[in-house]
């Protein structure tokens, strides 16, 4: 029986790196979730499953029979886009309502992970905790500190899981 592979973010360049990897192995089964399904990148490729990081309800179907799961969260996505502007609290910076929603995202994808019946590999694409290693120094690394405390999440909340889970830094 071949095992299965669900890859967070599909047709971006990391998880088309890891699909095109695990296609070559008859072993192995492939699970794309993307959120644009009908895009150019994601027509070529099957099977799909659309799943939003930032709706949990959508990745625990997307999930289901894993062996393992690729992820990867989004912080740029709402920096690019124009409405964003209007989600802003008083005070918060755009840079600091796409940590909030990266960090969701990570959040959301280790909820769903942990209950997936059978999963043996969680694969996560972070990045250092900027803030940490600099000794404070550097405390506006978004990007780097939403993926790194997406990291830690899994570690004090789900330590199962935890076991499971290999960390890459790209």
């Amino acid at each position: 029986m071949s095992k299965l592979i669900v890859i967070i973010g599909i047709t971006g360049i990391q998880g088309g790196s890891i699909a095109s990897h695990f296609s070559t192995l008859p072993d192995w089964t492939i699970r794309g979730i993307t959120r644009t399904p009908t895009s150019p990148t994601a027509s070529s490729l099957t099977p799909l499953t659309t799943a939003n990081l930032n709706d949990p309800s959508t990745l625990i179907p997307a999930f289901a029979g894993a062996h393992t799961i690729f992820s990867t969260t989004d912080f740029y996505s709402p920096f690019h886009d124009p409405h964003t502007q209007a989600l802003l609290t008083e005070g918060q910076s755009i840079n600091e309502y796409c940590y909030e929603q990266e960090l969701a995202q990570g959040k959301n994808v280790a909820d769903a992970a942990a209950r997936t019946e059978g999963l043996q590999r969680l694969v996560v694409s972070s990045l250092c905790d900027a803030s940490e290693w600099s000794g404070g120094r550097y405390t506006g690394v978004f990007h780097f500190d939403a993926k790194a405390r997406a990291v830690r999440y899994v570690r004090d909340v789900y330590p199962e899981l935890a076991a499971k889970m290999s960390v890459v830094q790209v």
